[in-house]
């Protein structure tokens, strides 16, 4: 059996926060100080959560329902499709296909954002950390 620790977030309303920390208990044996919550500051009401788990690579494991693998560069926080999005954003002037492996990206302009592809569009929202 081969498992894997990946980093996932998970999107709610401010009404489910409670809930879904019990949950990640309940389910994934978190603890609320395992994971970290954040206010999506470009949509009003909408906070994500993003914690560890380790997922069975055999395919056997559920991941959490409605969860997206996410990375972290400093505080700034991505998807792949995302990544990729902004990396084609970031060099438009190019022309053809981007090698996106030989692209570096200034992450400094990135912190305190989640970056996600939403229809093969690229979103950039502003987040502020909520200790509770």
């Amino acid at each position: 059996m081969l498992n894997k620790q990946v980093l996932l977030a998970s999107f709610m309303d401010s009404d489910k926060i409670e809930w879904f920390y019990g949950f990640l208990e309940g389910r994934v044996g978190l603890k609320r100080r395992e994971v970290f919550l954040f206010k999506n500051l470009s949509e009003d009401d909408k906070f994500i959560m993003t914690y560890r788990h380790v997922i069975n690579l055999d395919g056997k494991d559920n991941l959490v329902p409605n969860a997206l693998q996410i990375h972290k560069k400093g505080n700034a926080i991505y998807t792949i499709n995302g990544l990729n999005r902004l990396i084609e954003f970031e060099n438009s002037d190019l022309l053809g296909n981007i090698n996106h492996s030989t692209v570096s990206i200034d992450w400094t302009k990135y912190q305190n954002t989640i970056i996600m592809s939403d229809g093969g569009k690229l979103t950039i929202n502003n987040l502020e950390r909520v200790f509770s």
